[in-house]
């Protein structure tokens, strides 16, 4: 293999256009009139990713039954996806698995392990960091996202990409940088990070551990429950935290779950 796995974890890792992106309802609001939509990268992206990274003939993937039930509700999947080394003539694995679906149960749960082992090597992780989306959802069709609303999502995805290529490295700058620029060149404000507002907290034991759990409320006013593992008695309702960084995270039991955690805050004075 000509490429450095450095530069293969790089170019596997890259963002995907929109169109590559798909979204699900993950929960619905007890109403039935909002949504909070999850996205994921297609399979035929994740495939195309991968032949153009390493090529067709140097990967492939492998499904095993995880576990059985009585239905076909209840079995699960595993997805296997290898990338062949050359300089060490071996075969190198990531695997991960997913519980077979509503509907379309067996493939469905091979899509899902398929795309959850894609993300063991970094493909599509990204979204991972993603801001958590709200949307209208019709309360007749409250599993579908209507089509009004995928403009807005593409927008939200859009922005957290080039928000990713901001924070990569850039050229090192010349030595020789005049002492100030003229007030035309400075470069405008950066935008102000958002603050969450503390609504109610809660304490949970889970797994022989105390948690804080805390109902957030968004500058939209749409509201987000994290999970805070120290718990901290000046996080009460009424605070307010800024410089958050909300962790999402797939649930060990039912990988379509997802339940996020509060990584980084600070109480604004």
């Amino acid at each position: 293999m000509a490429k450095s796995w450095e530069r293969i974890k790089v170019e596997l890792a890259e963002p995907f256009s929109s169109e590559d992106v798909e979204w699900r309802l993950q929960n619905v609001s007890k109403d039935k009139t909002r949504g909070l939509a999850v996205a994921y990268v297609t399979a035929r992206a994740i495939q195309n990713r991968l032949d153009e990274v390493v090529g067709p003939e140097n990967w492939q993937d492998e499904y095993i039954s995880w576990h059985g039930g009585s239905t076909l509700k209840e079995a699960s999947q595993l997805c296997v996806i290898r990338i062949f080394d050359k300089e060490k003539n071996l075969w190198i694995s990531k695997t991960d698995g997913a519980e077979n679906t509503d509907i379309e149960p067996v493939k469905g749960g091979l899509s899902d392990a398929y795309k959850r082992a894609a993300v063991k090597w970094g493909i599509g992780r990204y979204l991972y960091d993603m801001e958590a989306a709200w949307v209208d959802v019709d309360s007749n069709y409250p599993k579908v996202i209507p089509n009004k609303e995928l403009p807005k999502l593409k927008k939200i995805h859009d922005a957290h990409v080039k928000k990713l290529k901001g924070m990569q490295p850039q050229e090192p700058l010349s030595k020789e940088m005049p002492a100030a620029l003229p007030s035309a060149q400075m470069p405008p404000a950066s935008k102000p990070l958002p603050q969450y507002v503390v609504r109610k907290t809660e304490k949970h034991r889970f797994s022989h551990v105390v948690h804080q759990v805390i109902d957030l409320e968004q500058e939209n006013g749409d509201i987000i429950t994290v999970f805070l593992s120290d718990v901290n008695q000046e996080v009460r309702p009424g605070s307010i935290l800024q410089n958050v960084k909300i962790g999402a995270h797939e649930g060990k039991q039912d990988a379509k779950k997802i339940f996020y955690t509060l990584d980084e805050y600070q109480i604004a004075a």
